[in-house]
């Protein structure tokens, strides 16, 4: 079976005015944040495949591959 995982990072204003306000909002660089904002946000797709030994990270063999 081959399976793509995508993680993700989304600027979202609503959200991030919540999390501003809230309890939390000193554990984040906001300087930071505020250099990303523009991207919208951030993903990485990786296609593994999962077979009954494990796994194998084909997006991590090809970047390899073409750095080589």
């Amino acid at each position: 079976m081959v399976v793509t995982v995508e993680p993700g990072l989304y600027f979202i204003d609503m959200l991030l005015a919540r999390l501003r306000e809230g309890p939390h909002a000193s554990a984040v660089d906001w300087p930071l944040v505020q250099r990303l904002r523009g991207c919208g946000g951030i993903r990485i797709e990786d296609n593994v495949v999962v077979g009954g030994n494990g796994g194998e990270n084909l997006t991590r063999a090809a970047f390899a591959a073409a750095a080589a």
